[in-house]
């Protein structure tokens, strides 16, 4: 499932990472969070991946949080702002 974003060569973290966000993109989750500690390379890299499996996936909402251990001011706020939009995709693209 990671083929056309990564190349066989990178780190497998990467490439089971972007897989599975793909594979819930593909099995009808109406949001994907990705998060990452400590500006962890993998996470970064995947957070990069994902533009192209949100734009094959009807825009489909991504959360990308970074947590360093610092308090960020708008943590909550763009997380009910991800609940939101994932709500939204869920009532305009539900396979249910």
């Amino acid at each position: 499932l990671a083929a056309p974003y990564v190349s066989d060569d990178i780190d497998p973290v990467v490439t089971v990472n972007v897989a599975k966000a793909k594979n819930y993109a593909m099995q009808g989750c109406s949001g994907i969070a990705n998060l990452v500690i400590l500006n962890c390379l993998y996470g970064t890299v995947s957070t990069a991946i994902y533009r192209g499996i949100q734009r094959e996936h009807n825009r489909i909402p991504v959360l990308n949080m970074i947590y360093d251990g610092l308090k960020q001011t708008n943590a909550k706020t763009r997380i009910e702002a991800f609940i939101h939009q994932a709500k939204l995709y869920h009532q305009r693209y539900s396979m249910v």
